[in-house]
């Protein structure tokens, strides 16, 4: 144990020197308080470390928390913005009513019927139909080029009785089916969008089982795809097809 001399202020150890000073030779008396005194200052410096390290532990969690539920909250919001949280009611419309596209510019567009092809050339299987929907667009400023192609982000599903929402049949599959060459495919308005002034989609589907059309509109531009795909959406509830 290491003590303070009482006379020159050296501290050395006691046991070793039986204490007597190597300094200066004085005979230190051992005092049992500056024992007990020697004792507790160790026992405080260990208390005061450890009391330290505590609140440094807590003060590095609590910072942990914090930046977590921050990150969580950020997510969070993120995900919000990126995500259609309400429901979403499409407009109703009717055959031949046109609604409206805004884009670069604006467009209406209308369905202007639906109607069965019978084309031998198209390969169906037993028990279903090709049904023809047929289309009209105008738009303010008109096109002089004959490539021109309408830019209208539009996704157009055929509703069924029995209750799915079937996408359009491929242009180049139609274009196959009845051997059309470009040309021919594009004064025909083979399309599986509303890409010509006056065009065709094509819908492959069980006999007398159409209902209507859910047409719904996104925009590219605005690159949130989750938050944009339900705009400006139109349905048409019932739709009458033509038979040869």
């Amino acid at each position: 144990m290491k003590i303070r001399c009482e006379k020159c202020n050296k501290r050395f150890d006691l046991d070793v020197c039986s204490g007597v000073c190597p300094k200066c030779g004085y005979y230190n008396r051992i005092v049992p308080n500056q024992v007990d005194q020697t004792i507790h200052t160790k026992k405080n410096r260990s208390k005061r470390y450890h009391i330290a390290t505590a609140v440094l532990v807590i003060a590095i969690v609590v910072s942990w928390v914090a930046a977590r539920e921050i990150a969580t909250q950020l997510n969070e919001k993120g995900r919000k913005e990126r995500t259609v949280e309400h429901t979403v009611k499409p407009e109703q419309i009717t055959i031949g009513e046109p609604f409206v596209y805004q884009g670069d510019q604006k467009y209406e567009v209308q369905i202007t019927g639906a109607k069965v092809d019978d084309d031998k050339d198209l390969i169906v299987q037993d028990g279903f139909e090709m049904v023809a929907v047929s289309y009209q667009v105008t738009y303010q400023n008109q096109a002089t080029d004959d490539y021109f192609r309408n830019e209208i982000y539009m996704e157009p599903y055929l509703i069924t009785k029995s209750g799915e929402y079937l996408q359009p049949v491929s242009a180049n599959d139609i274009e196959e089916g009845k051997g059309y060459d470009y040309d021919q495919s594009s004064k025909a308005g083979v399309s599986e969008t509303f890409e010509y002034n006056k065009g065709v989609i094509y819908y492959l589907v069980k006999k007398d089982d159409v209902k209507g059309m859910w047409i719904s509109s996104f925009t590219y531009d605005k690159g949130e795809y989750a938050n944009s795909s339900l705009r400006n959406s139109y349905e048409i509830k019932s739709m009458e097809v033509k038979r040869p």
